[in-house]
């Protein structure tokens, strides 16, 4: 699992993985599962470290996605409360399209060949906003 997994998210460096359990190796009892977690977790601080980074650097990109990031999140709540699901999702995709500006990482190729999959097959959940 932690070598499809670093083949997925396209990781060609190595990484040092360490997990001390005492679960028996191949007994299904959640080894595999506890890598994958710790694999996560590293690529996310990767992405938060950049992201930071930029935060702190004044980048322009990332400052504005921030921003619209936070709008979105104020309108969604809106949009629960008076049961708008259709600008619900359409807010979804719009901040969905701004988060993959904070670093890059955050998305891959496979993800956004299902997302635009999704769209091209009448997905409204993903549809982007033009604000």
């Amino acid at each position: 699992m932690p070598k499809a997994f670093l083949h997925h998210f396209g990781i060609r460096r190595g990484i040092n993985l360490f997990v001390a359990s005492e679960v028996p190796p191949d007994t299904g009892l959640g080894s595999s599962s506890a890598s994958a977690v710790i694999m996560v977790r590293a690529i996310s601080t990767s992405i938060l470290k950049h992201q930071r980074k930029s935060t702190q650097d004044q980048d322009n990109t990332v400052l504005q996605a921030l921003r619209n990031i936070k709008q979105v999140a104020c309108e969604v709540q809106t949009c629960l409360e008076q049961g708008d699901l259709d600008e619900f999702a359409r807010l979804l995709g719009y901040s969905w399209q701004e988060k993959r500006r904070l670093a890059p990482g955050l998305s891959t190729s496979f993800i956004d060949e299902c997302y635009n999959l999704a769209l091209q097959h009448g997905c409204k959940l993903l549809a982007p906003l033009n604000f």
